[in-house]
């Protein structure tokens, strides 16, 4: 009953309510439903184009710089590439867009290693090392007024240099090495301390010096190789400690007079070690073989790359196992050329040039799996 009209109180029509939550359930599906395209559609785009789309509402910004986005996102996309080019680094992705360049690097320095998004550079002839945050272009180490730890040694000193991070506390190290008579001088410096160079054990035997066999960081553990030998110490970067010596694979030491057989390298291939060697055949041909490191207490190696190249290379270099048939991506060198980048298809033993993506690059390229949030958060 109506308290103003004394007439029986209008009931309400029939499925209005349930109307109004039907369509008020449909707008939030809709929204929801959008959010989860967004989500989708910028979790595959590269980190350039993220940078620049931040911009484009509080939303978008919000979404990037969700944890559970930058997550989704590293899990997804492609690593970038880091080269030289003149004097400055170029940081790119795998379709040759640059994401970031820095300048100021010394044209003498070559570039070493890519670790956790920090590049280390280095002259040979020279006692410091430069590292680089790839993500902020910042240069991490002051240069030529370092402390320097003095040793007594014959002869002209040539360096070489090792660079990673401690697999318990998570800081970067760079070890050097300079050349002895009868052993390796070795110091280590370890980034943000402010304490500089530190005297710590020399290799128990001699190392190789050269570029082409510079050291390898997996999991906190340089790898170098042992001079003249088939043989890789290992440096632990937590302990500053030697510890075990791991033997190359047996086929990489066999000899054939026909065959001009390259120096050894290494690589660190999608988080195993990788041993290479390319022979060059008297045809002209050449051939790089490639062993993936399986158990290290019993030194076992599994062949798992062998490619046939009509062209006389001087450096292979694998850079990353594919998850599309095995394939690998590579780049080889013709003495100091321009770096051509190749995927090979184990598949159909094809290899298929990456056009434009080295153009104007000289020397060594390294994998930066730099994450999303290493840029949303400078």
């Amino acid at each position: 009953m109506s308290a103003i009209t004394g007439q029986p109180a209008p009931k309400p029509l029939a499925g209005a309510a349930s109307k109004i939550a039907s369509t008020e359930g449909a707008a939030a599906i809709a929204v929801s439903s959008s959010t989860d395209i967004i989500f989708e559609i910028l979790s595959r785009l590269p980190v350039k184009t993220l940078c620049r789309f931040r911009c484009a509402s509080k939303q978008w910004r919000a979404l990037i710089s969700d944890p559970i986005f930058q997550t989704t996102h590293d899990s997804r996309v492609k690593p970038l590439l880091v080269g030289r080019d003149g004097a400055s680094l170029r940081l790119m992705d795998m379709e040759g867009n640059v994401v970031r360049t820095m300048d100021g690097v010394d044209p003498w320095w070559m570039l070493y290693c890519s670790v956790h998004g920090h590049a280390c550079v280095a002259n040979g002839q020279s006692p410091d090392p430069q590292v680089i945050d790839l993500a902020t272009g910042k240069m991490l180490l002051p240069g030529p007024n370092l402390p320097e730890t003095p040793h007594y040694y014959y002869g002209y000193s040539v360096y070489t240099y090792g660079f990673g991070r401690t697999a318990l506390s998570h800081v970067y190290k760079v070890v050097r090495y300079r050349r002895g008579r009868f052993f390796h001088p070795c110091d280590v410096l370890t980034l943000g301390d402010g304490v500089g160079w530190r005297q710590t054990q020399s290799p128990p035997t001699l190392v190789s010096l050269s570029y082409n066999q510079r050291s390898v960081a997996i999991n906190g553990v340089l790898h170098l190789f042992v001079l003249g030998e088939n043989n890789i110490l290992c440096y632990d970067l937590d302990s500053e400690a030697w510890n075990k010596k791991i033997e190359g694979p047996s086929e990489a030491i066999m000899r054939d007079p026909s065959v001009k057989t390259r120096n050894a390298s290494m690589a660190e291939l999608n988080g195993a070690l990788c041993m290479v060697q390319t022979k060059v055949h008297t045809s002209g041909h050449s051939c790089t073989d490639m062993w993936l490191l399986t158990d290290s207490d019993n030194n076992t190696w599994s062949k798992t790359y062998t490619i046939w190249m009509a062209t006389t290379v001087d450096l292979v270099k694998p850079l990353r196992m594919m998850p599309e048939g095995g394939k690998l991506l590579f780049y080889y060198m013709k003495g100091n050329s321009t770096p051509i980048m190749q995927i090979f298809d184990p598949r159909d033993q094809t290899c298929t040039n990456m056009m434009g993506t080295t153009t104007g690059l000289t020397g060594t390229i390294v994998l930066c799996n730099l994450r999303l949030g290493r840029f949303v958060s400078v």
